[in-house]
């Protein structure tokens, strides 16, 4: 128990530690997306009724 809490008052007390943030900072270039824009998945659905062919 006396190890948990003097693990936790290091991390606590820890120098040098990195600054976190809660969202990009508005003028943070953006991400570049993993599929292209037309990518066939990304693209909806064709609104095809199977029962009307």
């Amino acid at each position: 128990m006396l190890t948990i809490y003097a693990k936790s008052f290091l991390t606590a007390t820890r120098l040098n530690t990195p600054k976190l943030r809660d969202a990009p900072r508005p003028d943070a270039p953006k991400r570049k997306r993993w599929l292209p824009e037309n990518h066939w998945w990304l693209k909806g659905g064709r609104g095809v009724d199977p029962e009307n062919l």
